[in-house]
């Protein structure tokens, strides 16, 4: 851990520090035999921290290689993980130790090494490393919101947040999930709102429109928000309906949502 310590990003801290506790309350719950509890949370881990988060964020760290930080914790969390499961998945953790550490550790099997140990714990760097995933989260949310591909490439991304300094370290990381160009810190006041849903009235479209109202609903479930806002504040807002043309829809029959 000294040799790579300086060059850890704050994102490879919070995943250390997340896995250091997992295998404490691990071996605790071994300790107690209540070995359910141990694999759930062995799982959890691996799929909603490494694999939805981490994995995410360093894709481009990945693919750049020669990263020692990357190499290590990839290398000391998933030999750790495969270690916890060992008494349960006997056979697939061998062979994974078998193909992917064997050598590096020198123990003939998987079920003779040592059991893992807390590798580091940071307080600090898990609320750094929990403020990154919750940023790239909620991008990654409003592009599936919007109907946008997750590789939509987006522009300067504003971002406000009280302590600025917690994540200035980790722009670079932030970037390659956010598939944004860049990021740019805002007041909370300075940030203009965006239209990001858009949806019928159906107390006003129902009564007024009466059976042509599915068309005008379907419309409006099909179109995307940006676009019936421009439309509505522009030219006018209008669905062709079936044998009676194109019909304008009043900017107050629709329900904006914005963020």
């Amino acid at each position: 851990l000294e040799q790579v310590r300086n060059d850890l990003h704050p994102i490879d801290i919070w995943l250390l520090s997340l896995y250091s506790k997992l295998v404490e309350e691990c071996t605790e719950e071994m300790n107690r035999f209540r070995f359910d509890r141990s694999v759930r949370d062995t799982v959890y881990f691996m799929w909603h921290r490494l694999a939805d988060h981490y994995l995410e964020i360093v894709k481009n760290r990945i693919y750049a290689g020669n990263d020692r930080a990357l190499l290590f914790t990839l290398y000391r969390v998933g030999l750790g993980i495969i270690k916890l499961l060992a008494p349960f998945l006997v056979h697939v953790t061998e062979e994974l130790f078998h193909d992917i550490y064997k050598d590096g550790e020198g123990d003939k099997s998987i079920h003779i090494s040592l059991w893992p140990k807390p590798i580091l714990k940071d307080d600090v760097g898990e609320k750094k490393g929990n403020l990154v995933v919750e940023i790239t989260s909620a991008i990654r949310a409003y592009k599936s919101e919007s109907k946008m591909p997750l590789n939509t490439a987006l522009g300067e991304v504003m971002i406000s947040i009280s302590d600025r300094a917690a994540i200035t370290d980790s722009i670079g990381d932030m970037l390659s999930p956010m598939v944004a160009d860049g990021v740019k810190f805002v007041d909370r006041g300075d940030m203009e709102e965006m239209v990001v849903g858009v949806k019928p009235d159906f107390s006003k479209i129902g009564p007024h429109f009466k059976g042509d109202a599915r068309f005008i609903f379907q419309a409006v479930k099909e179109i995307d928000p940006l676009v019936a806002w421009e439309k509505a504040n522009g030219g006018g807002f209008y669905v062709n309906v079936p044998g009676k043309g194109d019909v304008e829809i009043p900017m107050d029959f629709l329900l904006f949502e914005r963020a």
